[in-house]
């Protein structure tokens, strides 16, 4: 797809009211008309709340690599999760996601609640 039918497809997008994901290889080159680019690494899975020996759902790295609605949030990264019952992406905290690596210090206002007595 050239720059030309990426601005069509953006205009009919647009003008429709309905969003527009277009999923292109890391390799591709060239400019497009999105308004957002999105580079998506993989994640371990969620854990199975059913069977602890099988995956759970889908999880993502989603870095924001250019926005023009918002520029200052370029090179932040989520954790994003693939609801399968409602099929949608969450965002998933990274403490929620992962137990903390050895040598990490977590804030002592997040660490879990410690029965006292």
């Amino acid at each position: 797809m050239d720059f030309t039918a990426s601005r069509r497809l953006a205009l009919a997008s647009s003008r429709h009211g309905i969003p527009v994901i277009l999923l292109m290889p890391y390799t591709r080159e060239g400019a497009t008309a999105s308004t957002a680019r999105w580079r998506l690494a993989p994640r371990p899975s969620a854990p199975n709340r059913y069977d602890r020996k099988a995956p759970g759902n889908p999880r993502w790295q989603a870095t924001l690599e250019r926005s023009r609605q918002a520029p200052h949030m370029a090179d932040h990264s989520f954790d994003v999760e693939l609801d399968d019952e409602t099929l949608s992406l969450t965002v998933v905290s990274g403490l929620a996601a992962d137990a903390p690596s050895p040598g990490e210090t977590v804030p002592a206002d997040i660490l879990p609640l410690r029965r006292t007595g």
